[in-house]
């Protein structure tokens, strides 16, 4: 429930690419509407909106005895969700600092629904994100070597924690410019893959291939 329709399609993005359904509304009045409708498992839920603001949409949602108990959690530019109203007052099981950082919304989803999707099997990987497991640093040219301990791999559990899109972009095209200057052709369609995968909030595969890239330092 959000009246930017920008947040509202980078989280379908990202939740449909975890394989749930999204139910969208673009101000509280509608999203309490739609609450009692589909009775969805959890609902995110901008604090200030047109119409009808997220606390007021959460306390009305809280008062109905048919959806009281889906959690739901706030998004809010605050950088305390809670600080204009304390926590057990607001309604809200959850909260969420915007710009969104996609790992803390895995997390909230992790927390609240506990029963939900498996990550993707690493053999779901698209080629060029698998391959790089076969390669190893004595394959690479002196300087390639350097350059990827000293300003590539260290800087992987940052982004794995964090899961900025536009930084996961901006690594991968540093990857590919690599592959590139080291004539390395699983290094440069690593990068290309690597950055198609944010570009299309693929988290999941995003994960497990920096994953599959951080293992290059442990390969003989």
């Amino acid at each position: 429930v959000d009246d930017h329709q920008e947040i509202r399609f980078m989280l379908r993005e990202i939740l449909e690419r975890l394989n749930l359904k999204v139910i969208e509304a673009e101000n509280g009045e509608e999203g309490v509407e739609k609450a009692g409708k589909h009775r969805p498992d959890m609902i995110f839920m901008d604090a200030k909106m047109p119409v009808l603001s997220g606390f007021d949409a959460a306390a009305r949602i809280k008062s109905d005895p048919e959806i009281r108990d889906i959690p739901i959690c706030c998004m809010t530019a605050s950088v305390q969700p809670y600080s204009s109203r304390g926590a057990e007052d607001s309604h809200f099981s959850s909260g969420l600092t915007k710009p969104i950082i996609i790992n803390d919304l895995l997390q909230v989803l992790e927390h609240t629904l506990p029963a939900g999707p498996a990550p993707a099997p690493d053999d779901g990987l698209p080629g060029p994100l698998k391959r790089i497991r076969e390669l190893t640093m004595d394959q690479l040219a002196p300087e390639a070597r350097k350059e990827l301990a000293a300003g590539i791999l260290p800087n992987i559990p940052e982004l794995q924690d964090a899961m900025k899109i536009s930084e996961i972009e901006q690594f991968a095209a540093e990857i590919q410019a690599l592959g590139v200057q080291s004539d390395c052709d699983t290094l440069e369609a690593f990068g290309a893959e690597l950055k198609l995968q944010a570009e299309t909030f693929d988290i999941e595969k995003i994960r497990l291939g920096l994953n599959n890239l951080a293992m290059i330092s442990t390969r003989a």
